[in-house]
């Protein structure tokens, strides 16, 4: 058996194992003659096996995001290899070309890749659905409730951020063929659209998705405190089901950020 079906067979493998030594200790051990003895018996066999499957449901997620980012991140590279050619090709060329970075993700998203998203249309409206999963992450108790909220956010914050990264580069390469200045030079990709000027929607060649991106950062703008908060939980209830796994330093600097904020929230009231 090789090593990449090793790894998708390991949950089955375990659970076989699990069943057939609750069976084994079902015959050999001594008769159970209570009802609370069986249920106890049960019980184990049962949280057993339910940790066995998340852990494999949590791997197999961070599996799927890893090649996710893999695929994004040889698309970047592609896009960067594209943008030098249009150095060399000349200004009306590497027009023509400005509006593939963003049809090629929109593609991307058609294929099913993040769970409820088929197009860049779409994604406004999905992150508008998906806050209804804050009030879980923010506010239970519950580590594995947090924990699942969590990982069905996750892919939808991912894919607003990439599609604006995406927009901001392909301002970037209108503006450099143009010799135009329209995105502020400095900040996030958030930030400087939402920070850009009306000449932004009037951009030709991308105008279809102009209004998506200016929508989107500004939704990203407004609730970015929230989003912090979120990954904060996030974090606690993974390194609370699954010690160790969280970047320490990643897991540090989102601590740091909504700690900052909420002592500046703390000093106003006290104003």
């Amino acid at each position: 058996m090789d090593r990449a079906r090793m790894k998708r067979s390991w949950p089955w493998i375990l659970t076989a194992i699990v069943i057939a030594a609750g069976v084994l200790a079902s015959v050999l051990a001594p008769k159970l003659e209570t009802l609370g003895q069986i249920g106890d018996f049960f019980s184990g066999f049962a949280g057993t096996l339910a940790f066995i499957w998340l852990v494999a449901a949590y791997l197999m997620q961070g599996q799927e995001l890893r090649l996710q980012r893999q695929e994004l991140a040889m698309q970047r590279q592609a896009m960067e290899q594209q943008r030098n050619e249009w150095k060399k090709i000349g200004k009306y060329a590497a027009l023509e070309q400005v509006a593939r970075i963003l049809d090629q993700y929109d593609i991307w998203l058609s294929r099913g890749s993040v769970q409820g998203l088929s197009s860049v249309n779409d994604l406004v409206k999905r992150y508008m659905n998906g806050m209804k999963l804050w009030k879980t992450i923010t506010e239970s108790n519950d580590s594995n409730a947090v924990f699942e909220a969590h990982n069905k956010w996750m892919p939808i914050d991912g894919a607003c951020e990439e599609f604006l990264n995406r927009f901001v580069s392909a301002v970037e390469m209108y503006e450099s063929a143009t010799e135009t200045k329209v995105l502020p030079a400095a900040g996030s990709s958030i930030e400087r659209i939402y920070f850009s000027p009306d000449a932004l929607l009037a951009i030709p060649i991308i105008r279809h998705y102009s209004g998506t991106a200016k929508m989107l950062a500004t939704q990203l703008f407004i609730t970015e405190p929230g989003r912090d908060l979120l990954r904060l939980k996030g974090f606690e209830a993974t390194e609370k089901l699954f010690p160790g796994i969280i970047n320490a330093k990643a897991f540090a600097e989102v601590r740091v950020r909504v700690a900052a904020r909420e002592a500046a929230k703390a000093k106003d009231k006290a104003k």
